[in-house]
């Protein structure tokens, strides 16, 4: 999972800098949000919008497929359909809010099943991005694996800039993520590799 190291880096650079929970960090990301407005402005877009442009990939890749009778695209997008909503709409929901563990600024301690701000782990918004990206990266091979990383690494670090999130809680969304992700692009033979075949 060569596209989730700058996401992991930058996780890792910040909870060794500043610490995994806690005020430490909710205060950092507070100055800097105070400090750089225009910076603020672009990374809430990024996490209004990056999730949103993907799903819109998937949806041409939809029609075009249909268009065309790719049946293997057909099934691509199905599967990501399926693994989104089991993931993040069923796994990732019980988890947040079971655990019911505060985002950053709210009291200790956890308040499982409460509200969603005791719904910090894991990072929604990161798991989603990665169940996204990563089977398009697959997909494409090496045509979109950079612009995908940094996207990745951008929403994880949108979340914790924003004050939605501690640095634990992008741990959480790449183990979900990745799962999902791996099991969308878990076929046989890819798109890429099957049209690869039937050109030879």
């Amino acid at each position: 999972m060569a596209l989730l190291v700058p996401l992991l880096a930058l996780t890792v650079y910040i909870g060794i800098a500043l610490g995994w929970w806690g005020e430490p960090v909710r205060q950092e990301f507070a100055l800097l949000r105070d400090a750089h407005p225009l910076f603020t402005r672009c990374l809430k877009g990024l996490t209004d919008w990056g999730n949103p442009l993907l799903c819109a990939v998937y949806v041409g890749i939809l029609i075009r497929a249909l268009i065309y009778g790719d049946r293997r695209d057909v099934v691509f997008c199905l599967r990501y359909t399926l693994m989104a909503v089991l993931f993040l709409a069923i796994v990732a929901q019980i988890f947040k809010y079971g655990l019911g563990l505060p985002r950053p600024g709210v009291p200790w301690p956890p308040h499982p099943w409460y509200s969603n701000q005791y719904a910090s782990f894991p990072s929604g918004h990161t798991a989603h991005i990665i169940v996204s990206a990563l089977p398009l990266a697959f997909r494409f091979h090496r045509r979109w694996c950079t612009p995908l990383s940094l996207l990745i690494a951008g929403m994880g670090l949108s979340r914790l800039w924003l004050g939605m999130h501690h640095p634990i809680d992008l741990f959480g969304a790449v183990l979900l993520g990745s799962l999902a992700a791996r099991l969308i692009a878990d076929s046989p033979v890819t798109p890429v590799q099957n049209r690869l075949s039937r050109q030879h």
